[in-house]
């Protein structure tokens, strides 16, 4: 091993690759701030689980009021015109909206029921609560491109203009709106540990770069400065978290 150690060194480009590898050891270790001892981190972890359910379980209950309204505002929008009566079909491209934030709603409904367990009755300890939550997450915000009126007719080959009552072309607005929502939401209320969190504003603009792709924009003139200004703030908020976090720690351990 050390006649090897010595032969890649030698090679061309063998420094370049050991600065580049120090760089990104550099970078894991400020975005990585977990204790050097696992008890430490493991206590750290446990003292904030309860905060994360709570402030978790108080989000999912804004989030059913405000599903259920804006569910029950789109229904009555597209059945009020008689000759575009919303049929309860599942061919029907305009019943897609109303599956999916049923879907959502009864997802939330499970995921609340179990954190009740948990926050309530001192149940399900032994489950990674930041995991979950994330996966919930990140499932919303996939969610709200098949909600959006315009996205789910383009998605299914149909002319957005001849399937809703009204302008569908704003809800991308809405869409991205909604997604910096939860983002921000994620990064400043839910006390979900930065090694993980992440993955929250990764899957963002994941999402939104694949629909993008594949569906388009109703404003294909503005989607590079969308595209510029979503990211900067994903990545803003989750420089956020960090420094957010570092501070908690430091009054953690004093």
């Amino acid at each position: 091993q050390p006649a090897l150690r010595l032969v890649f060194r030698s090679l061309p480009g063998a420094e370049a690759m050991a600065r580049l590898r120090r760089l990104l050891r550099s970078a894991v270790a400020q975005v990585d701030l977990r204790f050097g001892s696992p008890a430490d981190e493991a206590a750290f972890k446990a003292s904030m689980e309860l905060e994360l359910i709570r402030n978790f379980l108080l989000s999912q209950i804004f989030m059913a009021v405000n599903s259920t309204w804006t569910l029950l505002d789109m229904y009555h929008r597209e059945i009020s015109h008689d000759d575009r009566q919303m049929a309860m079909a599942a061919s029907e491209v305009r019943m897609i909206p109303v599956y999916v934030r049923l879907a959502n709603f009864a997802l939330s409904l499970c995921v609340f029921l179990l954190a009740v367990l948990r926050y309530c009755c001192g149940m399900l300890t032994g489950w990674k609560w930041e995991v979950i939550i994330m996966g919930r997450l990140v499932i919303l915000m996939l969610s709200f491109f098949f909600i959006g009126q315009w996205h789910t007719a383009m998605m299914y080959g149909a002319v957005p203009a001849e399937i809703w009552s009204s302008p569908s072309e704003d809800d991308e607005g809405m869409i991205v709106f909604s997604i910096v929502a939860v983002v921000a939401y994620s990064c400043v209320f839910l006390p979900i540990r930065s090694f993980i969190i992440w993955v929250i504003p990764l899957a963002a603009s994941t999402w939104y770069f694949a629909v993008l792709y594949l569906v388009g924009s109703p404003f294909p003139h503005n989607t590079r400065r969308v595209v510029l200004i979503l990211n900067f703030v994903l990545v803003m908020l989750y420089k956020g978290a960090l420094r957010h976090e570092a501070h908690v720690r430091e009054k953690w351990l004093a």
